[in-house]
């Protein structure tokens, strides 16, 4: 990943800056699957949730960073730079992770089978009866409904805050920035409200799969609400941070109990199968809400934004919903290993 941004800030051809922005992706797709399991080697079952949501502020604090980063060197030495900076910063990280990064040795203990006391520990089940399973099945549909609204955010909320709500370029930028932050304090809080509440014995049910898709839920009535309420342009902003961090809970609470319920030799797999899924509505979120503001930038921008979110809304609560229903952790448990 960090080799292929050079050659970014070189080349000008259009299918070579689509070849290479490929073979970036490529790069990285492997990465949220790949920390996960990592993490979760150091940290047992009950206390996974808040350590895997500080991780995944990195990506909200690069998106911070690189809003105000990029336009200054943009302005100063031209776009190209950027891939030159990502270039080296990649590769004085990855050098550091491997002086001072050390394996993990948790290991999850999973449960025999009752009718074979001697038989040793589930080390692999068919990928088949994985997928198929209720909780991790319906576990998709709500990262899949999650990611909507982080897709349309990342791709349209600064053309929303310019050209729907009459913030200039800059407050725009800043207003961006604002929403991403906000997003920070609300996923860990939850994380932490999870984690006590398994800590006091709660099941991963209540800690994990209803809280989890009740931010789930709440970020979609959100997101629904925008059309409906005639409010100050800051007020939308308010809704809008909100409704944006809400639903990235789940990408704290949903991978714990896939590793929870999934063998260990296959946990890195199944939580990079759940990202795919999750992360394919990104290629169709952004093009709904392009659909809609096709015939309304003209006349009333800020209602077909506005309409895109209510949309967005609409996903999250069925993915919440679905979730809800299917997400059994411990029925999963039994029903896998007996």
């Amino acid at each position: 990943w960090a080799l292929v941004q050079y050659p970014m800030s070189l080349v000008s051809s259009l299918g070579a800056l689509i070849a290479l922005r490929v073979i970036l992706g490529a790069g990285e797709a492997p990465g949220a699957g790949v920390w996960g399991h990592a993490l979760y080697k150091w940290f047992p079952h009950e206390k996974r949730n808040l350590p895997l949501a500080v991780v995944n502020q990195g990506s909200v604090l690069g998106m911070v960073i690189a809003g105000m980063a990029v336009p200054f060197i943009s302005k100063n030495w031209g776009w190209r730079t950027n891939f030159e900076v990502l270039a080296v910063a990649s590769v004085v990280w990855g050098a550091g992770w491997l002086v001072f990064g050390r394996e993990g040795t948790l290991q999850t203990q999973r449960p025999i089978q009752s009718n074979q006391p001697s038989q040793a520990p589930v080390q692999r089940l068919p990928y088949a009866r994985l997928l198929l399973d209720t909780t991790v099945f319906t576990g998709f549909f709500a990262g899949f409904a999650a990611y909507w609204g982080l897709a349309i955010g990342l791709t349209w909320l600064p053309s929303y805050l310019e050209k729907g709500l009459g913030f200039s370029a800059v407050q725009a930028g800043h207003m961006f920035s604002l929403v991403m932050v906000c997003s920070m304090p609300v996923v860990l809080a939850a994380s932490a409200i999870s984690q006590r509440m398994m800590a006091r014995g709660a099941s991963s049910r209540t800690a994990r799969v209803l809280l989890g898709n009740g931010c789930l839920a709440a970020g979609g009535l959100l997101f629904l609400a925008m059309p409906l309420l005639d409010v100050a342009p800051m007020a939308k902003v308010g809704m809008l941070a909100l409704a944006a961090a809400l639903p990235s809970v789940v990408f704290a609470v949903g991978p714990a109990i896939t590793a929870e319920i999934v063998p260990d030799a296959q946990r890195s797999s199944l939580m990079g199968i759940s990202v795919a899924i999750a992360t394919s509505a990104g290629m169709i979120a952004p093009v709904v809400m392009g659909r809609l503001l096709e015939t309304s930038m003209k006349t009333n921008p800020q209602q077909g934004f506005e309409r895109g979110f209510a949309i967005g809304g609409a996903v999250m609560l069925v993915g919440a919903v679905v979730c809800t229903l299917g997400g059994h952790p411990a029925r999963s448990l039994k029903r896998l290993y007996g």
